[in-house]
């Protein structure tokens, strides 16, 4: 999804995810350093991601959706589990045998958790808050 004048902070967000994904396939498709890199890049980017969410969506869905504290807490409870989860690959030495099915249980995971968020944050978002204001977030909601 490119970015263009029409897009909103759910079209950052869900673009955002997108690169998530990419960077699940990297680490995947790599070994020894390469994926200890690709591992890092990822981190970098779920980091990035929920910070955006912690600073700009969750508080967004609290105030604009219906049962939005309680979506907002089930997103943020998920976000530390991948991070803690994402931390034990991180501590993991790439080459060992173990860190294909954990990084498997981990990738599964954040799968869940991303097709929830899109459906349960995402998208009650784009249809509780005026289109403008999701406009004007765009940049509040952009990876720097």
């Amino acid at each position: 999804m490119a970015m263009n004048h029409h897009s909103d902070m759910v079209d950052v967000l869900l673009m955002q995810h997108d690169r998530i994904v990419c960077a699940l396939d990297q680490v995947e498709a790599n070994t020894g350093e390469t994926r200890a890199t690709a591992l890092r890049s990822l981190a970098r980017l779920v980091d990035q991601h929920d910070a955006v969410e912690a600073d700009v969506v969750h508080p967004l869905t609290i105030r604009s959706v219906v049962d939005g504290d309680a979506i907002a807490r089930a997103s943020a409870t998920e976000e530390d589990r991948v991070k803690e989860l994402l931390g034990r690959l991180d501590a993991m030495d790439v080459r060992s045998a173990r860190f294909p099915d954990a990084f498997a249980f981990f990738r599964s995971m954040l799968a869940r958790h991303l097709h929830r968020e899109e459906a349960e944050e995402f998208m009650p978002l784009r249809a509780a808050v005026e289109r403008r204001q999701l406009v004007d977030l765009v940049d509040a909601a952009r990876i720097r």
